[in-house]
């Protein structure tokens, strides 16, 4: 199994009972496109970024900062 590099992401679906598939094609990828990126086969760009951040907003969970959807200060 490959080690998912965005835990806080995966959380916030699970938490919020959202899959990968509904977040993919609010990003306009497929879902083997998403997955990829989130275990680092290929990286988010800052569009990708936005647009989960976008996702989550409109999803009803509130403004969450890219430095907790992303870890970047960890």
């Amino acid at each position: 199994m490959t080690k998912r590099m965005y835990p806080n992401i995966n959380a916030e679906l699970s938490r919020n009972g959202f899959t990968l598939l509904m977040l993919a094609e609010h990003m306009g990828i497929t879902r083997q496109a998403l997955y990829k990126k989130l275990t680092g086969t290929t990286q988010f760009t800052a569009n990708d970024m936005q647009a989960i951040q976008n996702f989550f907003k409109l999803k009803g969970c509130g403004t969450l900062s890219l430095d907790y959807l992303f870890n970047i200060n960890k």
